[in-house]
């Protein structure tokens, strides 16, 4: 009986030995780096489509969604976002889109390129050169 205890004993220490191990492996595998929060920054403002204001806009949605990526992972969820910044004209001209759940709803370039053929300057190299 004195034998089976002993080996009772020596497994037991064994298991020990070996949770405390892989305790100290899991410890030294954690990622280094500390976890990254998103950047805090500013809303868009919303836009009622006066072209003047556009360019403006449009580098700011383009600039929060590159940096909240994770928050907008398609391009539905994309076109979804710029949609809730639109109000007068230019909702006007987006609701359409989104009660027919056109495929541009689903194409965040797409969306992009319709969105700067309806408020976009037509001429922009002729607006520059009038403003010179």
């Amino acid at each position: 009986m004195d034998n089976a205890y002993e080996q009772i004993v020596a497994s037991l220490q064994s298991l020990q030995q070996q949770v405390e191990d892989l305790r100290s492996i899991q410890v030294n595998q954690r990622p280094r780096t500390s976890f990254m929060k998103e950047p805090k920054i500013c809303m868009p403002e919303k836009f009622d489509g006066d072209r003047t204001k556009f360019r403006g806009f449009l580098q700011q949605v383009k600039l929060y969604i590159c940096m909240q990526l994770d928050r907008y992972p398609n391009d539905a969820s994309k076109v979804g976002f710029i949609g809730t910044l639109l109000y007068g004209q230019a909702l006007s001209w987006f609701t359409p889109i989104l009660e027919k759940d056109m495929a541009v709803r689903h194409d965040y370039e797409g969306f992009l390129r319709e969105l700067i053929a309806t408020f976009g300057d037509a001429d922009t190299s002729r607006v520059v050169e009038t403003k010179l």
